[in-house]
């Protein structure tokens, strides 16, 4: 005796199946959007640290140009030569004011 095979599914095993396929589908798309968005998100991110990593090391050569000058100016031989250009001198002989003598003349 053959047994009677039925091969054709029913309704609501296609119903579940198409349901299936439509949340497998959705969740596909998801994905391929929040995976597009994220990177895009990330590349734009990138740029800005890039622009931030600029300005920071122009900053930083900024800087470095900054205190060269000012160990220059401050340098010895520089300060030397500018107090010439002003006046001064190396003055060896010193006048000193007794302070005694002010008190008493301020009296």
């Amino acid at each position: 005796m053959v047994k009677n095979l039925n091969f054709h599914k029913t309704d609501a095993q296609r119903n579940i199946r198409l349901t299936f396929i439509k949340i497998g589908l959705s969740m596909l798309i998801f994905t391929l959007v929040a995976e597009i968005w994220v990177a895009n998100g990330l590349s734009t991110y990138g740029m800005k640290l890039t622009v931030i990593d600029n300005k920071m090391k122009n900053l930083q050569l900024e800087n470095q140009v900054l205190e060269n000058e000012i160990a220059q100016r401050g340098s010895y031989n520089q300060v030397f030569s500018k107090a010439s250009q002003l006046g001064f001198t190396d003055e060896k002989n010193f006048e000193y004011i007794d302070s005694f003598n002010l008190a008493s003349v301020i009296k």
